[in-house]
């Protein structure tokens, strides 16, 4: 889980305390491929709920614990090939070019993570929702107003407070198609040896490909250490 790895050592929220909500982000990426990923990171300084014991892999998901500045920190990954039924994203291809929809359609991705931490849905505070792109996309429309980060080879568009987890948030637009071998950021088998991109929040494949990995890394990292700067 390199890339997981590499998202958790860039990634650090604020602390909560055992009476709050689990400090949750959320992170889409549709990749140059066509292919996309989910990241989602949960936070606490308890072990209660986020531990080394309940973050393990799911049916769904694969998962990275790590420990930082006293925040136990739990990611969950998931890769869908191109074609492949996602969520988040609908695409159509024409002429090499595809043509998307963002939805901010996350409940059952959140009823999914809680239910892996044995906890309910409601008892996770999402704070953020953001959709990655590669930087030749062209975003024609776009909701609830998101503010936007970049990394060398993507723009995360950030959806933060009440809007992190309003279906009303949306993107549509185009991207014209690599033909690159897909590299999620959530593959187990990813080499350590990419080098990260710095973004956001967040982004499993027979053939990984490092821009997915960097991708969702770099968006969660460079909102979240923003934040924690600004407190």
């Amino acid at each position: 889980l390199a890339f997981l790895t590499l998202v958790a050592g860039a990634l650090l929220a604020p602390a909560a305390t055992a009476a709050e909500k689990i400090e949750t982000k959320i992170l889409f990426a549709l990749n140059a491929d066509g292919s996309s990923d989910e990241l989602v990171g949960v936070y606490s300084d308890s072990d209660t709920v986020v531990n080394a014991s309940s973050c393990k892999d799911t049916g769904e998901y694969v998962t990275k614990f790590t420990q930082k500045n006293g925040t136990n920190q739990c990611f969950f990954g998931k890769h869908h090939e191109k074609g492949d039924y996602d969520i988040a994203w609908i695409v159509s291809e024409k002429d090499g070019v595809l043509e998307f929809d963002f939805l901010n359609l996350s409940a059952s991705l959140r009823v999914d993570i809680a239910s892996a931490l044995s906890i309910y849905s409601s008892e996770l505070n999402v704070i953020s929702t953001a959709a990655a792109l590669p930087l030749n996309a062209t975003v024609t429309d776009q909701t609830l107003s998101p503010t936007t980060d970049k990394s060398d080879k993507f723009i995360y568009y950030i959806w933060e407070g009440s809007n992190a987890t309003k279906s009303s948030a949306s993107l549509k637009g185009t991207l014209p198609l690599s033909g690159a071998t897909s590299n999620p950021t959530s593959n187990p088998t990813n080499s350590p040896t990419n080098t990260p991109e710095p973004a956001l929040t967040a982004t499993a494949s027979a053939t990984p490909s490092t821009a997915a990995t960097g991708a969702t890394a770099t968006a969660l990292a460079a909102k979240h250490n923003s934040n924690d700067s600004n407190t």
